[in-house]
C-alpha cells in the first residue's frame, strides 16, 4: 500500500505543480509530519481541486 501512495504522489506532484498550485503543496509538506496520511491527502485526485480553491481564497 505504502508503494501505491508513494506512486500516486509522485504522479500528482507533476499535476499539481502544472496547475501552479505546487505552493500549497509545500505549505502542507512543511506544515504536517510525514507519514502516510500526509501522502494520501496530496495522492488524492481531490488534491489539485483543493490547492486550486486555496490559492484563489488567498488571492
Amino acid at each position: 500500500m505504502t508503494a501505491t501512495v508513494h506512486q500516486a504522489v509522485v504522479a500528482d506532484a507533476a499535476h499539481t505543480k502544472a496547475e501552479g498550485t505546487d505552493q500549497w503543496a509545500d505549505l502542507l509538506k512543511a506544515t504536517m509530519p510525514p507519514g502516510l496520511l500526509r501522502d494520501a491527502i496530496l495522492a488524492s485526485p481531490a488534491w489539485p481541486n483543493v490547492a486550486a480553491a486555496m490559492a484563489q481564497l488567498d488571492a
